[in-house]
């Protein structure tokens, strides 16, 4: 029952009621009120646990109240704080001091550990451990997400891994950063809180209504940061704990809260905290929590991170040897529910579905540090050096094109400055001028860069508007953003070697219901296929760039995505060696999947009608028969929304001239409008500005989609004017918005999975990889154990997995984790977790499914195809006599 407790205990209360508990009893706590580290009231601990358990009654509730009374009577040392010392030790093991998770507790501790953070139990373990042993740690620098003791699985680890989908921004530890920015610098907290995306809490806790008492985010940060700086003074001199009390009840009757802290933090900073040399020269204090000590013998990559865990660890020392008196436990208490409630609002922890859930928590790792370089310098610290102190074959880090030249080398020549700063700093060299950053940074292999365009929804068409005709096609505002994007990436790589040798491929991110590949096809095939400018009498680099597109990750359909995955590899010209990002559509358990969304979805008209005529003639082509019975419905809900959306402008026009209508849909909408943006005709060695015009030369797809021509298709003046209508026909655009439902059948589950088995098999004959990461895809996607993870169905090699009997499928995938900030974890906790996730199933019987040395082959394997998808690095070559 100790970890019920502990969710109840440290997840579920409000700050508030813990606050109302000191300031109303002083330094003598009322056993009356809700919460105490002595223990919850019965009250309290009932309301609480109804929102972990709701599957008990309150009569079993009860149960677990007196288990909790029951223990905490022992009087154990630290009170409620003895709960994480007693889970430590179950689950941690601590070989020279640094944690690690034992094999077989891993699952369980990454469910836990992930909701409430790994530094709560690993410095509260350690200090209940060294209580215990009556020592002392202090070295605090271990990694962000912790290893686990199994040396089989680490010696096939320092192999080498690649990181294949690592988004640079996303991937640093932007909680612990964020929060100790804040701790450090408290008047940046009204600018933090006062921006709109904090309106609204997206992880929602217990609240017992009016009693609560819920202060605004910026009050309770404020608090936090008194407490923190008040802890710490307590920390470094006994003689403060004695007035510890009192200093808080002045901070909470402070005129102004703000000024209290700001001084006393200012302090701090002045007289404690190690201070590091800066890129420019300048030594900074980035926190007064990291001991002057800290990089003794070597720079960690770590470094910031062991202030906030050595202070955790001494407060939790100081609980459990009785040091701490209950009043100054308690605020200690109130300072870890603060940290731990914004930890929700800041780590991907609610357990909603869908992207546009993520892309909530993504918008809040806004970098609230903007202003203060040496903060970016650890955030690149983090997100960079960390990985490349591992056994690592290569990091491709995805960061935004950008709209201007100078934004996008800033993108690539940011992170590069300060990664060469970095390694300079490791190897005590000194730094060297700019052309040795770029030299230095020319020659790298294990790490480079990958940009990415940003996906956005389709804005809705207003009722009013009573044009027959839209002004302009779908998503322009957004393919005019991307052509200035796609030119200035071909105009600056023709132009800069260094660019060239640093950027590696293009991919599309972000919102993929709404958004579809079409947008950016033009865009893809510009830059992989424009030739070398005729001016440019100098060396060039070749290959230039290979694609990766993220299709399949979030749909409103199974169909919707697979159909996603198909429109990226026929519009975006993808070829051997190109990468789907995530492609869940392409592997999940059907069966599963529309279980869990009661055998019905809701999606707009349009894309329903999209996905019924491609799933029945894509069916046909690749040779997925389907009853007659069930073909005649779908052909009539499909035709009934062709009339409904198309036939009052097009009458009379069949579902296969709309399905060859949708296999036009990578070519750009101008050509519809004007003839004179593209002639076959029309030779780019004749362009005066080749990089800026020769776009227009990629604007027809010239790879057929089907069985007819592309050539023979725009000849078809039926399938011409219903794309016309699609892109730019106000009534069609109107109706194909509204809502539909459609319901579920059993053929309907059988014929997506033949489907799937078909398109893997057409990806695995293409060569097309596939880029999975396990913890982004189980909290973005709808099934939530690893062991359900679909890489096993697009590769088991060697493993005989009893749900996948087509063991002739065996696609290209690789491990990665996406977003690892967001998402608290590290490539080789994914490993791990894949590890454990095969090695701990087990039968019917309850006998293991897998042997361990099947697990580690197969993993073994999986990183060797990951180290094969790398892109290639560009290399000049002189340019050919017929292009001058």
């Amino acid at each position: 029952m100790t970890e019920t407790h502990i969710r109840i205990l440290f997840h579920q209360p409000q700050p508030e009621l813990l606050l109302e508990t000191i300031t109303a009893s002083g330094a003598h706590l009322n056993p009356q009120h809700f919460l105490s580290v002595r223990g919850p009231s019965a009250e309290g601990y009932f309301h609480c646990a109804k929102a972990v358990m709701a599957e008990r009654s309150d009569d079993e509730l009860m149960q677990f109240y007196y288990d909790l009374e029951a223990y905490l009577n022992t009087a154990p040392a630290g009170g409620i704080f003895s709960l994480l010392g007693r889970y430590s030790e179950k689950v941690l093991l601590f070989p020279n001091g640094v944690p690690q998770c034992r094999m077989e507790k891993l699952l369980n501790w990454r469910e836990l550990s992930f909701d409430l953070g790994q530094d709560l139990f690993t410095c509260s373990g350690l200090a209940w451990k060294d209580a215990q042993e009556r020592c002392r740690s202090v070295s605090f620098c271990w990694p962000a997400a912790i290893r686990i003791n199994c040396a089989e699985l680490y010696d096939m680890l320092s192999k080498q891994l690649s990181e294949n989908h690592y988004h640079l921004n996303a991937s640093t530890q932007c909680f612990p950063l964020t929060w100790g920015f804040l701790m450090n610098h408290p008047n940046q907290i009204s600018r933090y809180f006062g921006d709109r995306i904090f309106r609204e809490d997206l992880h929602q806790t217990t609240r017992f209504g009016s009693k609560d008492n819920v202060k605004s985010w910026s009050e309770r940060m404020l608090y936090a940061a008194f407490l923190r700086a008040l802890l710490f003074q307590c920390v470094c001199d006994s003689n403060q704990i004695g007035g510890a009390a009192k200093a808080f009840f002045r901070f909470i009757n402070s005129i102004d809260r703000l000024k209290t802290v700001r001084q006393d933090v200012e302090n701090l900073r002045f007289l404690h905290g190690a201070r590091f040399v800066q890129l420019n020269g300048l030594m900074k204090c980035l926190d007064y929590a990291i001991s002057p000590d800290v990089e003794l013998g070597r720079p960690y990559s770590t470094r910031f991170l062991s202030g906030e865990r050595q202070l955790l660890y001494n407060c939790f020392k100081s609980c459990y040897t009785g040091r701490f008196p209950t009043v100054v436990q308690n605020m200690f208490y109130l300072y870890l529910l603060i940290k731990l409630q914004f930890r929700q609002e800041i780590i991907q922890c609610n357990k909603r579905y869908g992207f546009r859930n993520f892309s909530e928590f993504q918008d809040r790792k806004a970098h609230v540090w903007g202003d203060f370089p040496e903060y970016w310098s650890e955030s690149y610290r983090l997100s960079i050096s960390s990985v490349l102190e591992s056994p690592v074959h290569s990091l491709e880090m995805r960061v935004m094109a950008g709209n201007s030249l100078r934004e996008m080398k800033e993108n690539i020549s940011l992170p590069d400055r300060y990664s060469y700063f970095h390694q300079q700093e490791l190897n005590k060299k000194p730094l060297g001028t700019y052309d040795a950053f770029r030299d230095f940074s020319r020659k790298q292999n294990q790490h480079f860069f990958v940009l990415h365009f940003a996906k956005q929804p389709l804005e809705r068409v207003p009722r009013h508007d009573n044009l027959e005709f839209l002004p302009t096609a779908r998503h322009q505002k957004l393919r005019n953003s991307i052509q200035k994007q796609a030119q200035t990436i071909a105009h600056s790589m023709e132009r800069d070697d260094y660019l060239c040798s640093r950027i590696r491929g293009i991919d599309a991110a972000s919102h993929e219901i709404g958004c579809r590949p079409e947008v950016f096809a033009t865009a893809f095939r510009f830059l992989r296929g424009f030739p070398p400018a005729a001016f440019l009498e100098k060396p060039r680099h070749w290959p230039l760039l290979g694609a990766t597109y993220h299709a399949g990750e979030d749909f409103l359909d199974i169909v919707d995505g697979l159909r996603a995955i198909d429109e990226a590899i026929c519009f975006l010209n993808l070829e051997c060696g190109d990468r789907i990002g995530h492609a869940l559509a392409l592997g999940i358990d059907s069966q599963n999947y529309y279980t869990l969304k009661n055998m019905y979805s809701v999606m707009p008209a349009q894309d329903l009608l999209d996905n019924l005529t491609w799933l029945l003639f894509r069916c046909m082509e690749w040779g997925v028969d389907i009853p007659y019975m069930f073909r005649t419905q779908i052909e009539q809900q499909a035709e009934e929304l062709l009339k409904k959306l198309y036939w009052k402008h097009s009458p009379n026009t069949s579902l296969r001239d709309y399905f060859y209508s949708w296999t036009l849909r990578g070519d750009d909408p101008g050509l519809l409008l004007d003839s004179k943006l593209w002639s076959p005709s029309r030779s780019d060695e004749q362009d005066v500005n080749p990089t800026f015009s020769r776009y227009a030369g990629f604007m027809r797809n010239q790879r057929p989609s089907t069985g007819r021509t592309p050539q023979s298709l725009r000849s078809d003046h039926n399938v011409l004017r219903l794309l016309y209508r699609y892109q730019f026909g106000r009534d069609e655009r109107l109706g194909g918005q509204a809502p539909e439902r459609f319901l579920i059948s059993n053929d309907y589950i059988d014929i997506i999975s033949r489907l799937q088995e078909r398109m893997m098999q057409r990806l695995m004959d293409a060569g097309i990889c596939i880029e999975c990461n396990p913890s982004s895809n189980i909290l973005i996607g709808t099934f939530r154990k690893y062991e359900m993870h679909p890489i096993f169905r697009f590769n088991s090699f060697g493993l005989h997995i009893p749900e996948h009997t087509d063991e002739s499928i065996q696609l290209r995938v690789s491990i990665n984790t996406d977003d690892q900030g967001i998402f608290d974890t590290s490539l080789e906790n994914e490993y791990a977790l894949l590890y454990c996730s095969l090695c701990m199933r087990k039968d019917i019987k309850g006998a293991h499914i897998f042997s361990q040395d099947a697990v580690y082959n197969y993993l073994d394997h999986i990183r060797i195809l990951g180290n094969g998808m790398v892109f290639p690095k560009a290399v000049p070559q002189q340019l050919s006599r017929l292009y001058v």
